[in-house]
């Protein structure tokens, strides 16, 4: 099933429009780029958000 285009999460689960630092949020990876992966967070109405590779982990990251 094709979660990205479901009706399911076209929705904002939570108030606020955009999640506060330090909150854990699902989303769907759709590009991975050098720096880092652009994803859509889902509980959120599918915004994008750019998560650096810097943040995801402290060691070298090999291969995404």
């Amino acid at each position: 099933m094709d979660y990205a285009n479901s009706d399911l999460v076209k929705c904002r689960y939570y108030r606020k429009r955009v999640p506060d630092k330090d909150d854990v949020v699902a989303v769907i990876t759709t590009e991975i780029k050098d720096l880092g992966a652009y994803v859509r967070l889902i509980e959120y109405d599918n915004i994008e958000g750019f998560i650096m590779l810097s943040q995801v982990t402290a060691k070298r990251v090999k291969t995404v």
